[in-house]
């Protein structure tokens, strides 16, 4: 058969409901559909949880050296690979504000890059400082705002929140400053992300030698938030998850569905063979007439999953979950025309009385 031939024949079979598209094309969409939510479902799942964790302040190293802590060293951690934020804090003094002269507010002074940090919301000062989201609650203040203090006037850069969740404690009511100056600070925030020994073994690269300060402590690492676990095991969850075995299942699922569809014609092949049709060329239509219900069902399963994918996963997952979703989509959409053409294969000329009695 010429190749137009076998693509005529192939829509003739297809307009005339010889291939049960439709029907086998609404049970493929429903199989990938649904071992691709599972899939999706269950690495959103897990991706949710490992934002909580950052969100929470686990993910954020504190290496702490009073006095000793060289801002510039510290910033400058943020390119190292993983490092999705970097900054250098101390305390100071408290600050009055005009609209609160009879209180006192807690102040610590930051590096210039110091924000970003997802326990605190990934603010950024810009071009003022950071209040805590109590202190602006109090103030009545909002990020643009101008507030007096007796050290001279500010602008609200950013808001942050910090949560009493079993953080370290002290920032949850206070101003934090930008500052420019040199000075050494006491703590040498990083967050990690994923978490990485590797980056902790840099932690001391941001001592300075020469302070002039004489401290018997040596420096340490903290977590900022050491309550919901010193590491995220996602990776190890991610790696041993059962949705994993979704793009086999799929393949299986799909093949005996394609295989199935094409069975049901044995006896339609076997003539076709008996009037001299080559199998190849019969192997070619089938694979016409399979892609064509194939492609609409995986359109639709494509469109129900992206819909999905949308609701249960953020920004930075869509990129993660429409692959995962995709490799049991093409994995069951190929799977499904291989099945069909194994069926045209073995359904042999000799056996055309057994599949005609057998009808």
């Amino acid at each position: 058969m010429r190749p137009l031939a076998i693509v005529i024949e192939a829509l003739l079979n297809l307009r005339s409901g010889t291939t049960r598209g439709g029907v086998f094309g609404v049970v493929l969409c429903v199989v990938l559909a649904a071992l691709a939510a599972v899939e999706v479902t269950s690495v959103a799942a897990l991706q949710a949880e490992g934002r909580r964790y950052r969100a929470s302040g686990a993910a954020t190293t504190v290496y702490v050296a009073d006095g000793r802590i060289d801002g510039a060293a510290c910033e400058s951690l943020t390119a190292v690979k993983g490092v999705r934020a970097a900054g250098a804090i101390r305390a100071a003094d408290k600050v009055t504000v005009d609209r609160l002269p009879g209180s006192r507010i807690p102040a610590f002074v930051v590096s210039p890059l110091f924000g970003g940090f997802e326990s605190l919301g990934g603010v950024e000062p810009g071009a003022g400082v950071l209040v805590s989201a109590e202190v602006a609650s109090t103030l009545g203040a909002d990020v643009g705002d101008i507030i007096g203090m007796r050290e001279g006037e500010t602008v609200v850069g950013g808001v942050y929140d910090y949560a009493d969740d079993g953080r370290t404690p002290g920032l949850g009511y206070a101003i934090l400053m930008p500052t420019n100056d040199t000075r050494a600070f006491d703590q040498c925030w990083v967050e990690v992300w994923p978490q990485s020994a590797a980056v902790e073994r840099l932690l001391p690269t941001t001592v300075r030698s020469e302070t002039g300060v004489i401290d018997s402590q040596p420096p340490q690492v903290q977590q900022l938030n050491s309550t919901v676990g010193v590491r995220f095991d996602g990776a190890d969850r991610f790696d041993v998850r059962v949705t994993r075995f979704a793009p086999a299942a799929a393949a299986v699922v799909a093949a005996s569905l394609g295989f199935i569809a094409a069975w049901r014609r044995r006896l339609e092949f076997a003539a076709a063979r008996h009037s001299g049709v080559r199998a190849g060329d019969l192997a070619a239509q089938l694979v016409v007439e399979t892609t064509v219900w194939v492609a609409f069902a995986a359109l639709w399963a494509t469109g129900a999953i992206s819909a999905l994918i949308v609701v249960v996963g953020g920004a930075d997952a869509l990129p993660a979950l429409s692959v995962l979703a995709g490799r049991v989509v093409v994995a069951g959409a190929c799977a499904t025309v291989i099945g069909s053409v194994a069926a045209v294969l073995l359904a042999r000329e000799k056996h055309l009385f057994v599949y005609f009695k057998r009808r």
